[in-house]
């Protein structure tokens, strides 16, 4: 898998006190011929239970109006969490949504790539 540092959400987003994602991908808008895929992996144990990530799309950098294109359950532990093809509706620009739950520690790399090795 090859990892394109402009198609990266953040390489330490801290769950545990993080709510958005700290770089906001711009793909222009549209669905892509070739679909990418985001791939969220822990890097440190997440602690905690009950959290979640959601990939949002909004037309505007500010995301004033967006819409959620997916919902991802984060499990505890380290290792590769989210491997799921980049659903259809992107807008211009895309960022991942950090919902807490029980989460006390723990932190993740996240960003779209072409391929990820789906078992």
């Amino acid at each position: 898998m090859i990892r394109d540092a402009q198609n990266t959400f953040g390489t330490n987003i801290n769950l545990a006190t993080d709510t958005v994602s700290t770089n906001l991908i711009h793909v222009g808008g549209g669905d892509a011929v070739n679909q990418m895929y985001l791939y969220v992996n822990a890097n440190t144990a997440i602690v905690g239970t009950g959290g979640s990530i959601s990939l949002e799309t909004s037309d505007a950098e500010n995301f004033g109006t967006k819409t959620v294109l997916g919902t991802y359950p984060l499990s505890t532990g380290v290792g590769e969490q989210v491997k799921a093809r980049l659903p259809i509706g992107c807008k211009k620009y895309l960022r991942l949504a950090i919902t807490k739950g029980s989460i006390t520690a723990g932190t993740v790399i996240a960003y779209l790539a072409y391929d990820v090795n789906i078992k």
